[in-house]
């Protein structure tokens, strides 16, 4: 899959940094609730536990664009190639397979351990950054599987409807009085912006060395396991 459509390691390193920082961001919000009270552990219909889903899915679907733009200049400036609507739609398709598994451990790792008198933020970082390198490149694949195999007007159909559900999200946060939600969105999205810009470098890089990625394919292997410990220890 990675011979036939390099351009998609330009949305590897970024992939799964994002969903590690907005997930183990999740878990820690979630964990300074349950100690303040605000929230119990389970599922409910707390306001406080929708805003935190919505801002979740609008800053995942918000930067999936923005990631999708950066990576395809990049790409632009490495190959002369534009792969803008490809690398989007990968990266849409991602952000939907991976959001129910990535909420489900977040939120099961957080209301358990804080059911068992533990710390949430002892375990949420970690076992959330593992689930969330562990899925990434599988999923990444699997959606560029898709992509490549989908008609050119059902990708741009797919595109559109993706940006219009990410535009109604955004209009939604910006005019709701729901001001934890604003908040929840607008605090995290221009650092995630700025995380988003430099993994662009890590995914030039593997870009670029493509071809010897591949007669090492093995490499591929460790990579996860790098990331995921340094986002642990963080």
């Amino acid at each position: 899959i990675i011979a036939m459509k390099s351009s998609v390691l330009m949305l590897a390193p970024a992939s799964m940094g994002m969903r590690g920082n907005i997930y183990s961001s999740l878990g820690s919000r979630l964990g300074s609730l349950l100690h303040l009270g605000y929230i119990e552990p389970k599922i409910s219909k707390n306001p406080l536990l929708i805003e935190n889903v919505l801002g979740v899915l609008t800053l995942k679907t918000t930067l999936t664009i923005y990631i999708g733009v950066l990576a395809s200049l990049a790409y632009l400036y490495i190959s002369g190639l534009l792969d803008i609507v490809d690398l989007t739609l990968i990266g849409f398709l991602t952000t939907f397979m991976a959001l129910p598994i990535m909420l489900a451990v977040t939120f099961t790792v957080t209301f358990i351990t804080f059911s068992r008198g533990l710390d949430p933020d002892n375990f949420s970082a970690p076992v959330i950054t593992l689930a969330g390198d562990v899925i990434s490149l599988p999923i990444l694949l699997i959606s560029t599987y898709i992509v490549l195999k989908t008609h050119l007007n059902l990708k741009y159909v797919l595109l559109i409807l993706s940006i219009l559900l990410t535009a109604s999200l955004v209009s939604y946060v910006i005019f709701s009085k729901r001001e934890y939600l604003r908040r929840v969105v607008f605090e995290a999205a221009p650092i995630l912006m700025i995380c988003g810009l430099l993994e662009m470098f890590a995914g030039s890089a593997l870009t670029v060395n493509v071809e010897r990625i591949l007669a090492q394919a093995g490499i591929l292997t460790i990579v996860p396991g790098f990331l995921e410990d340094s986002g642990a220890l963080g």
